[in-house]
């Protein structure tokens, strides 16, 4: 044979190789993207953070201890403060606040009588003068503990539901099987354009459909064995988009689970999912379509059909400075919300550090005006001055 007539008979095989889809073509990319979707079943994963006290309690001691050595006045009604909303006194909550600081100073049956009110008199006005400056030296320390120990919480909330949004989309749990309802779901969905189409812009579960079913036809086992499913571009397809979904998902779940969420397994995966795009597409004919897919194709219209095109494009998401892929803008906030969640962590165990030291030295304060209070100064008369007394 000629060798020209070899390279027609090869470059012939060739495309027809690259023209029919076959088992797994699309595995690589369905494993970023089942990477992606098992960050929802770990959301709830994440890094145990010790049980933080509310700031009240990290100086209940000190605050004792100011009670321990009010004035009466504070001590019996605080200053007459406590009032309803009219302004008058609230005599029910005044007297709780006298009976809370009774037992409060009271010599306990066994153990040691830790809070014993000190004696009035300048030992114990000076104890208190001490100890409120101490108190009010935490106050803002306090107040930043709180707010970091709130901000913990709300931070890895605020992850958890950019996850689910990510997903699934907006206030969903579950693949939406609506969305293919109309003529044309599955082409918009996916792409099916070379300048892509906005509707590609759904949520991560939706891609799958795109990746891993065929339009006319039953699919190859792309994406995984199994799942050869078929979900046309004609509307009323809910029910196969449902039923292909529900075998993509056992899929993905069949892979490695997360144990521990942290924002580097995010950030990692979506690298990842970054660095698939365009690897499957051998597109060489038409360079304005660009490779803003994922899938393999032959061409960047991701139509769906048996010569290669089940893909996703999203050229018109990543293909322009002011495009968006939300699912992806999502899981890189959430990723950034536990970064935050870990840094406020810290600062809550460094505020914690800063706060209980105070406790102790309002115990200094309150030891030594006890003892004082104890053990008075002997004042001793002034001497008389006068002439000396001669002796004989």
């Amino acid at each position: 044979m000629l060798p020209a007539a070899k390279a027609v008979i090869s470059f012939l095989l060739a495309s027809c190789r690259s023209a029919t889809p076959a088992a797994l073509d699309n595995a690589a990319d369905f494993a970023a993207l089942c990477a992606a979707y098992n960050i929802y079943a770990a959301r709830e994963k994440l890094q145990q953070v010790p049980a933080f006290p509310p700031a009240a309690e990290l100086l209940a001691e000190a605050n004792n201890l100011n009670i321990t050595t009010s004035n009466d006045s504070w001590f019996t009604n605080k200053d007459g403060t406590i009032k309803k909303a009219d302004g008058t006194v609230d005599a029910d909550e005044t007297a709780t606040w006298t009976k809370q600081n009774a037992e409060l100073v009271k010599n306990p049956i066994t153990g040691e009588h830790l809070y014993k009110r000190l004696p009035d008199g300048a030992t114990r006005q000076k104890a208190n003068r001490r100890i409120k400056a101490l108190l009010s030296s935490a106050k803002q320390l306090t107040t930043h503990y709180q707010t970091a120990v709130d901000a913990i919480t709300k931070h890895r909330q605020q992850a958890q539901q950019k996850i689910q949004t990510a997903i699934f989309g907006t206030d969903k749990s579950d693949f939406d099987k609506s969305r293919y309802t109309a003529a044309t779901s599955r082409g918009n969905l996916c792409g099916d354009n070379a300048d892509g189409t906005p509707e590609a812009d759904a949520p991560l579960v939706y891609a799958f459909i795109c990746l891993c079913t065929e339009k006319d036809g039953a699919a190859q086992s792309e994406c995984a064995n199994g799942i050869t499913d078929m979900v046309s571009d004609a509307g009323s397809q809910e029910s196969q988009a449902a039923d292909a979904w529900r075998k993509i998902k056992a899929a993905c779940e069949s892979h490695r689970q997360y144990s521990l969420l942290t924002p580097n397994t995010i950030t990692s995966v979506l690298t990842t999912i970054v660095g698939r795009i365009g690897a499957e597409n051998s597109e060489t004919t038409t360079a304005t379509n660009d490779k803003f897919t994922l899938g393999k194709i032959i061409s960047s219209k991701c139509d769906g059909s048996a010569s290669n095109k089940q893909c996703i494009n999203f050229k018109k998401q990543l293909g322009s400075k002011g495009g968006k892929l939300s699912w992806l803008d999502d899981l890189t906030e959430a990723a950034h919300e536990l970064a935050e969640a870990e840094r406020q962590q810290a600062a809550t165990q460094n505020l914690k550090a800063s706060i209980l030291p105070i406790n102790r030295h309002a115990w200094d304060v309150y030891t030594s005006a006890a003892y004082d209070a104890e053990n008075p100064a002997q004042v001793l008369p002034p001497e008389q001055s006068g002439p000396a007394k001669l002796t004989k």
